[in-house]
């Protein structure tokens, strides 16, 4: 496999278990009509046994050294693509209607059209995970299933039940749009350079609970409850109500009215208890 020197700034270490990098791939379940989206594909660890499958497969690398790397060794290959850009940044909705032969029109293009959805696959810089977390959830309508390595730590805290002092924002953004189960961890033998913290592969099965709308919404009053998550939400989200309601005597009503949820910890609230607090609050 040719090398390139990592880049700490772009938080690089390349897995180099071709072992792994199978266990990895053979956890997506694929065929031939899939469209699959890598994310930091570096120099083809996992690519090499993605690309022998015959899907669809977009390759989205912020390394313009690896770019290079990659179409030497796969531009022959009719099915795949090269995307020299940030994952956090690029326009799933896009690639998604490209491989569907449709025009792109954000505003008119229904999600429900396609007969396949986005699977995605990577092993991803660990100081990138929540923004990345937060662009699958926010494209969950076109989005099936996702297989991503990731520190070992936040993988627990995502898959983390309310209860948990793990328990937190990702794992209640998480559990509205996916059920999530951690596969199995990799040592940090495996990565060039060794990161100091051990891996884990976590599995998403999108199971959108909420329109994109809604889970913005939900989001707000989240952050907010966890802004202060050691104490009772009520002094966290009293101006919230506030803010939402526009009237003293209402506040004082819907305080009363969700009075039980207000002296509970955030992290004691499961992702259904933000939802009828949410509706309870907002759905007068």
């Amino acid at each position: 496999m040719e090398k390139i020197k990592p880049k700490k700034s772009l938080g690089q270490n390349f897995l180099v278990d071709k072992n792994f990098a199978k266990k990895i791939v053979d956890a997506l379940e694929t065929d031939g009509e899939d469209i699959i989206v890598e994310i930091g594909p570096g120099t083809g660890s996992l690519t090499d046994f993605l690309a022998v499958r015959n899907c669809n497969l977009v390759l989205v690398e912020i390394d313009p050294r690896a770019i290079e790397i990659l179409k030497k060794k796969y531009s022959h290959l009719p099915k795949i693509k090269f995307i020299n850009d940030d994952f956090t940044k690029i326009n799933l909705l896009k690639i998604l209607a490209g491989f569907h032969n449709l025009s792109y029109n954000e505003k008119s293009l229904n999600p429900n059209l396609f007969e396949k959805k986005i699977k995605i696959i990577g092993n991803i810089p660990y100081y990138l995970t929540s923004q990345v977390f937060f662009k699958i959830f926010d494209n969950s309508d076109i989005i099936e299933s996702s297989i991503l390595t990731i520190q070992k730590e936040v993988a627990q805290r995502i898959t983390a039940t309310a209860g948990c002092k793990e328990y937190g924002i990702l794992s209640v953004a998480t559990k509205i749009n996916a059920e999530a189960r951690i596969l199995f961890d990799i040592p940090p033998s495996c990565f060039y350079p060794p990161p100091k913290v051990i891996s884990s592969v976590i599995e998403l099965k999108i199971q959108r609970k909420f329109s994109k709308f809604e889970f913005d919404e939900i989001m707000i009053l989240i952050r907010t409850a966890f802004n202060q998550r050691r104490k009772i939400i009520k002094n966290s989200i009293r101006d919230y109500i506030s803010q939402r309601v526009g009237d003293e005597k209402k506040t004082e009503k819907i305080i009363q009215k969700i009075d039980y949820y207000l002296h509970r910890r955030p992290e004691e609230l499961s992702y259904i208890d933000f939802k009828e607090l949410y509706e309870s609050i907002n759905k007068q």
